[in-house]
C-alpha cells in the first residue's frame, strides 16, 4: 500500500533506491525547490536505551531467607502476655522488638489485632512475622506514623495487616503506615496496608515512604517490597524520595482517590538524589504514576509491567534515563519544566499500550532523546503522539498509532527524526505531521523499515520544515504528487 506525502516547503529529499526516486521525483516537479538525491539505505540514530537494571531483581532472592516458622530464634508475642485483643500494646511490643534485636530473632505476632498507640519502630536484625491479614497492627493514635525503620539495618516485616485508617489526623505529610529512612536491607513482604483517609484535600500520609535525610550517614539502600496490597492513602502510595537500589515487585494499590497526589512517586526532596529503582508487576486501579522533581536528581528508573488502569504516567523534570516496558497507562506526558535546564533524558517506551478517547494527546512529550518501540497507541482526541519542545532525537519503531481525531503523529521541534516499520492509519486528520509551524527545528527525518501509513483523513505524511533533510528508505511505498 502506497502512503501520500506531500512536500510542502524547501527541503532536501535524500532518496535511497531508482524507483522511489522517480516517485519523488515526479513529486518535485510540482515543488521545484526541493533537491532531490539518490542516497544508499539510511543510517540510523544513535540512541541511548536506559539501563534494565536487572540486577535489582536478585534482591528479592533474599525474601526466601526469611524465618516464617517460628521454630529458631523467635519469640511469640502471646507467650510474652501481650494481648492481641485490640487495645494498645505498643510499649509492651516496642520492648520485645529491642530485645529481639540484640539476638538477631524473629517476632511473631499471632493472629488478632495489636493497637498502637504511637510509633513502632523496628531495629536492626528483627524479622517481624505475623498470620496474614488475622494479623493486624492498627493504629490508634492521631498524627503519628504506624511503623519506623530508622537508621536501621537487616530489617524484614512479612505477613501482616497494617491499618492507619481508622484514626483521624490533623497534620499534614507525616503520618505514614511504614517509614523507612536511612535505612539498609529492609524486606517488605505479603502485606496488606490500610493507609490513612482524608475526605478532603489533605495530605496526610503515604502508605510507604521511602527516605534518605542529611540527619544520618547511612544510605537508604537495598530497599525490597514484594507481594503487596495498598487499599487507599490520603497522600501517595508509594513514595520514594531519597535512595537507591531498590525493587518494587508484585504490587496492587486501589482506592488512591487522593487528587493531588500519585500511587506512586518518585520525587527527590531538595538536593536529593533517587537512582536505580524497579517497579515490577505493578497494578495501579486509579491515581496518577509520578516520575519526576524540581530540586533533586532522578537516574535509572525502571517501570516493568506496570498497568495504569485509570492514571497518567508523568515524567518530569530532572529525570535521566527512564524505561516503561511491557505495561500501559491511558495517557503519557514527558514534560519540561519552566526551568529548561530541568528536562528529563533518555526515556524509552517500550512493549506497551496507550489509549484513551477523552484527553488531548495519548502521548504527550517535550523531553530530550525519546523513543517509542514496539507500542499501541490509541486515541487522542487531537493527537496520538504530540512534541511540544523534543531536544535532541526522537525514534518511533514498529509501533501502532490510530484511532486519533486529529493527527496521529505531529513532530515539530525534535532536532533529528527517524520513523522505523510504523503503522500510522485512521486517524481523522494527518497520519504524520513533520513541522506547520514556523518555530520547527527539524534538522533531519529518516523514514524507512516499511512504515505503513493508511487511511488517514487528509495526506498519510505531511512534511512542513523548512531547510531540512529528509532520508527515505528503499522500502517505502510512497506515492508522489
Amino acid at each position: 500500500m502506497m502512503a501520500k506525502i506531500r512536500i510542502g516547503v524547501s527541503v532536501v529529499v535524500v532518496v535511497a533506491g531508482v524507483v522511489l526516486g522517480l516517485m519523488i521525483k515526479a513529486m518535485a516537479a510540482q515543488a521545484p525547490d526541493i533537491e532531490v538525491f539518490a542516497s544508499d539505505v539510511p543510517v540510523s540514530i544513535p540512541v541511548t536505551n536506559p539501563a534494565q537494571l536487572d540486577y535489582l531483581d536478585g534482591l528479592a532472592d533474599n525474601l526466601k531467607k526469611i524465618n516464617t516458622s517460628c521454630k529458631q530464634k523467635c519469640i511469640n508475642v502471646k507467650k510474652r502476655g501481650v494481648s492481641a485483643s485490640g487495645k494498645d500494646v505498643r510499649v509492651n511490643l516496642q520492648k520485645i522488638i529491642d530485645e529481639a534485636s540484640k539476638s538477631q530473632s524473629t517476632v511473631y505476632l499471632p493472629a488478632g489485632t495489636y493497637g498502637i498507640k504511637g510509633v513502632l519502630h523496628l531495629r536492626n536484625n528483627v524479622t517481624l512475622i505475623g498470620d496474614g491479614e488475622k494479623t493486624v497492627l492498627r493504629q490508634l493514635q492521631s498524627n503519628k506514623e504506624l511503623v519506623s525503620m530508622e537508621n536501621v539495618r537487616n530489617v524484614t516485616i512479612y505477613n501482616v495487616k497494617l491499618d492507619q485508617s481508622k484514626v483521624k489526623h490533623t497534620t499534614r505529610e507525616s503520618n505514614h503506615t511504614i517509614r523507612i529512612m536511612n535505612s539498609a536491607a529492609i524486606q517488605m513482604s505479603k502485606l496488606v496496608i490500610k493507609g490513612s483517609v482524608s475526605k478532603s484535600e489533605q495530605e496526610y500520609g503515604d502508605a510507604i515512604y521511602v527516605a534518605q535525610k542529611k540527619l544520618y550517614s547511612r544510605k537508604t539502600e537495598q530497599i525490597v517490597a514484594k507481594n503487596i496490597v495498598i487499599d487507599g492513602a490520603s497522600r501517595n502510595g508509594i513514595a520514594v524520595v531519597g535512595g537507591q537500589n531498590m525493587l518494587f515487585t508484585d504490587i496492587t494499590l486501589k482506592n488512591m482517590s487522593h487528587k493531588l497526589n500519585a500511587a506512586i512517586d518518585i520525587e527527590p526532596d531538595t538536593g536529593a538524589e533517587v537512582r536505580n529503582i524497579k517497579f515490577s508487576n505493578v497494578e495501579v486501579k486509579n491515581e496518577n504514576i509520578h516520575v519526576w522533581t524540581k530540586t533533586g536528581t532522578i537516574n535509572n528508573i525502571v517501570l516493568d509491567k506496570v498497568r495504569a488502569l485509570e492514571g497518567r504516567l508523568i515524567i518530569k523534570g530532572k529525570v535521566n534515563n527512564v524505561l516503561f516496558t511491557n505495561g500501559s497507562a491511558p495517557y503519557v506526558t514527558i514534560e519540561v519544566e519552566k526551568d529548561e535546564t530541568l528536562r528529563p533524558k533518555n526515556v524509552k517506551l517500550l512493549n506497551s499500550t496507550f489509549s484513551n478517547t477523552k484527553l488531548k494527546e495519548v502521548v504527550f512529550m517535550s523531553g530530550e532523546n525519546i523513543m517509542i518501540e514496539n507500542c499501541i497507541i490509541k486515541g487522542g482526541t487531537e493527537y496520538g503522539v504530540r512534541d511540544v519542545g523534543i531536544k535532541g532525537y526522537f525514534v518511533m519503531k514498529n509501533t501502532q498509532v490510530y484511532n486519533s481525531k486529529g493527527d496521529g503523529v505531529f513532530l515539530y521541534r525534535a532536532k533529528h527524526v527517524e520513523l522505523i516499520g510504523n503503522e500510522v492509519s485512521e486517524n481523522k486528520n494527518y497520519g504524520v505531521m513533520l513541522g506547520n509551524t514556523s518555530r520547527s527545528t527539524v534538522d533531519t527525518v529518516v523514514i524507512s523499515g516499511k512504515n505503513q501509513f493508511y487511511n488517514n483523513g487528509r495526506d498519510d505524511v505531511q512534511i512542513r520544515l523548512p531547510n531540512s533533510k529528509i532520508t527515505i528508505g528503499p522500502e517505502e511505498q510512497i506515492e508522489g504528487f
